[in-house]
């Protein structure tokens, strides 16, 4: 539905109320646990893991409890030492006691992106710090299947095939069953593929579906262990998804603060579950794909970037099996299954803002073809392998029979009209064409020279059991300003399911300062704004080179430059700067976001686009004068 702007700040909310599980009863003298961090920071993560390394010097678990970390650096992004210790290039082991890290052992320049490394750490860890209980957190970038971690002076990531490979071995080595916690401070990794294929090495499962704030966790929680050494894994993990939200609150990043711990004993009869779904949902996809698409395009998304080409694909499991069921009610049986087996694995799910619905597992699934990616046939879980394949290849198959998506209009002109302050396109599709629609949305800008500047985007509407689109501009236009300098901006516009909306704006980041040409980095600016207008938290992401995305944080001297999107005369489309200066990217929170009125006889154009599963589609447009 349409919705009206007014001018917004920087804000925070104040955050919900959090509880802690039961007590597990004490271990009997020993070491209660050993705790294992392996952090890739030779990236541009490095700041936060100088960040996180000084908070885990000042935990005071107690003398029962072994933190050992192996910390690789570059020293490219950070100066500042840890711990006591000075700054240094290349992975050191160290263990954290009496308020100061200690090197256990210097591994010179390693590679952290190989399976030998992730063995290595473990086994000899667990050989050399042997406990009652384990755990092991992967620390650095996420991007759920596609893999996890950026080691920049070996240019190698993790992907999921290898750290099962380094966890088989290294516990094997080991001889170690199972630890008893598997963690993931990093985005994106509590995903269904990623928890199946890593969920036997582990009693227990913490991670985000969601980005995570470049601080990541709290590890100052830790202290939980001082007491209660004899705390179990369930406890432990509740505790740190407890504390990693209330420091995102402090710090106004709570928008897309979440954690889930996953029982992995449970997690078997939601695989299960899964399955059955994804085999009915195929046999009969003929009937139940455009349902399963309109579900993917409205449930509640993770990753969820700037630009479409950016997006995780990854939405909420739960959310996406309701919406299925009601879209095809003959799935309804085994979205009970799912749903059950889902509040069964995951014991504990802590969040912020307004995500009220997501259930803590996110599932794989673009609703378009072309943005499907190839290398998941590879990476992904056989049975919703099977079921995306069935989908596309439906789409494709139906397009011979269907009616073409097409809207009924001459040279695609829909219908405008102005009411109440908001310019309104419609655009009524041909008989039938509605059955196939899966995605769909509005944009607005302005025109001049035969260029069109588009200025956002945002939701339709639909009516008439969708046969009919709908989409509406107030005809305010972003304006950021820092200081004395100010330019226009491009504003990404997406309802949230607590009641507010997400804006994200697209930026070039130019860490060296020098504003040349196309030569930056992708990044945007993550709002979320409550139903009053407050923003609730406020977060600067950029997609890294290996297609992860991640908190920036900007380097002294950058700047970051407004992106629009420009279409030329011939239909080509590109984003563009809006200026060749640049705002102090370093102090980007000091950029003040405000919305400006279009003037009186102002040329603006707005489009509406809808598209079926396999990305083909249509639009219908409007150009007029702003009365």
């Amino acid at each position: 539905m349409p919705r009206s702007f007014g001018p917004v700040l920087f804000g925070i909310l104040a955050a919900a109320a959090l509880t802690v599980g039961a007590v597990a009863a004490p271990v009997p003298g020993g070491k209660a646990w050993t705790i294992m961090i392996y952090m890739m920071a030779d990236n541009d993560l490095e700041e936060a893991a100088v960040e996180d390394l000084a908070e885990i010097a000042a935990a005071s678990p107690g003398a029962a409890i072994q933190v050992v970390i192996l910390a690789d650096r570059g020293s490219l992004y950070s100066g500042e030492g840890a711990g006591g210790l000075p700054a240094w290039k290349g992975a050191k082991k160290l263990s954290a006691q009496g308020k100061r890290l200690s090197v256990i052992e210097d591994w010179g320049v390693s590679d952290l992106g190989r399976p030998e490394s992730v063995a290595r750490f473990v086994s000899e860890t667990i050989a050399s710090h042997p406990a009652e209980r384990y755990a092991l957190v992967f620390w650095d970038h996420g991007g759920a299947w596609t893999g996890f971690g950026v080691d920049e002076s070996a240019s190698s990531v993790l992907d999921i095939l290898e750290i099962e490979r380094g966890l088989e071995d290294g516990l094997n080595k080991a001889g170690l069953a199972k630890l008893d916690l598997l963690g993931f401070d990093a985005c994106l990794m509590a995903d269904f593929d990623t928890i199946a294929r890593l969920r036997s090495f582990a009693r227990f499962y913490l991670a985000s579906p969601e980005l995570e704030p470049g601080h990541g966790w709290d590890y100052g929680a830790l202290n939980l262990l001082a007491g209660k050494p004899g705390a179990g894994p369930a406890e432990l993990g509740t505790v740190l998804a407890e504390a990693f939200v209330k420091q995102a609150v402090a710090k106004n990043e709570s928008g897309r603060a979440m954690l889930s711990l996953v029982d992995l004993a449970k997690f078997g009869a939601l695989e299960t579950a899964v399955e059955d779904f994804a085999r009915q949902a195929r046999e009969g996809i003929g009937a139940f794909a455009p349902g399963l698409g309109r579900s993917a395009g409205s449930s509640p998304a993770f990753g969820k970037a700037g630009s479409p080409d950016q997006d995780a694909n990854l939405i909420d499991l739960a959310s996406f099996v309701s919406a299925a069921a009601d879209e095809c009610p003959a799935l309804a049986p085994r979205r009970d299954s799912v749903l059950r087996s889902l509040a069964s694995a995951v014991t504990t799910i802590r969040k912020e803002g307004s995500r009220t619905g997501p259930a803590g597992i996110s599932v794989y699934f673009p609703n378009r073809g072309k943005d499907y990616d190839p290398s998941y046939a590879a990476e992904g879980h056989p049975a919703w392998i099977e079921l995306l394949s069935s989908y596309y290849r439906s789409g494709t198959e139906k397009r011979a029979t269907a009616v073409p998506l097409r809207f009924d209009a001459d040279a695609n002109r829909g219908e405008l009209d102005f009411k109440d302050g908001l310019l309104r396109l419609s655009g009524a599709l041909n008989p039938g064409a509605e059955e196939s629609v899966v995605d769909s949305g509005f944009r607005f800008g302005i025109f001049d020279g035969g260029e069109t500047v588009f200025l956002g985007d945002d939701e339709v509407w639909s009516e008439d059991g969708g046969k009919v689109l709908r989409g509406s501009w107030d005809g305010t236009v972003l304006l950021l300003r820092q200081g004395a300098r100010e330019t226009w901006g491009y504003l990404s516009l997406s309802s949230d399911e607590g009641g507010g909306s997400r804006y994200s704006i697209p930026l070039a980041y130019f860490k060296d300062g020098r504003i040349d040409g196309d030569d930056y980095d992708s990044s945007y600016l993550d709002l979320e704004v409550d139903a009053d207008g407050g923003i609730v938290s406020s977060t600067l992401y950029k997609e890294t080179v290996d297609g992860m995305t991640a908190e920036l944080r900007p380097a002294k001297g950058s700047r970051l430059v407004p992106l629009v999107e420009v279409v030329d005369a011939g239909g080509e489309s590109a984003f563009a700067r809006t200026e060749d200066w640049g705002f102090d990217a370093k102090s980007w929170e000091s950029i003040e976001l405000d919305f400006r009125e279009l003037g009186t006889g102002t040329q603006v154009y707005v489009e509406i686009y809808a598209a079926d599963s396999t990305g083909d589609g249509d639009f219908v447009f409007g150009k007029t004068e702003w009365p």
